[in-house]
């Protein structure tokens, strides 16, 4: 009889314990679904392809901050991983990679003009290079760079 308890008690514990997970489970899935605007989603490529993407800012974990002024820095995307590039005073292009939410983008090819001291294109072009992960949120499209030093945001041309 004493055996038949130690076995039959554990399976008891188990057995509460898987309960109580399912509902905390259903518990959090109410509350991430509950999410509005904010909500971060990796988009399909399918689903940021064709669109020119503008870059607004670079924020870097230092404190650095770029915001730009103009339109004419920005991406775009085709389905055959080719991406546009320009920068305030070149255009160019690289080769990009998407694997879940990762993404990889090869170094910028590009005209070579004088930018002048007030371009941001030296660290438009690095942040791209250093692209590892990307999401959109509120209809912006985040590229998080690689070992969490920063992120770029881009918007939909208008």
């Amino acid at each position: 009889m004493k055996s038949i308890l130690i076995l039959i008690i554990p399976i008891f514990i188990i057995n509460s314990c898987s309960v109580f997970n399912k509902n905390t489970e259903k518990t959090s899935t109410a509350t991430s679904t509950a999410t509005n605007t904010n909500e971060i989603v990796v988009p399909k490529k399918q689903e940021i392809t064709d669109i020119k993407w503008i870059w607004r800012e670079l924020n870097m974990n230092d404190g650095t901050k770029i915001v730009t002024k103009n339109d004419k820095s920005f991406i775009t995307f085709s389905l055959d991983d080719k991406l546009g590039v320009s920068s305030d005073c070149n255009k160019g292009s690289a080769f990009y990679k998407i694997k879940g939410k990762n993404l990889d983008i090869s170094p910028v090819l590009s005209t070579k003009m004088y930018c002048g001291k007030e371009s941001t294109e030296k660290q438009f072009f690095e942040s791209l290079k250093a692209a590892s992960s990307y999401f959109t949120q509120n209809g912006k499209l985040v590229i998080q760079l690689k070992m969490d030093t920063g992120s770029m945001i881009f918007e939909k041309e208008k």
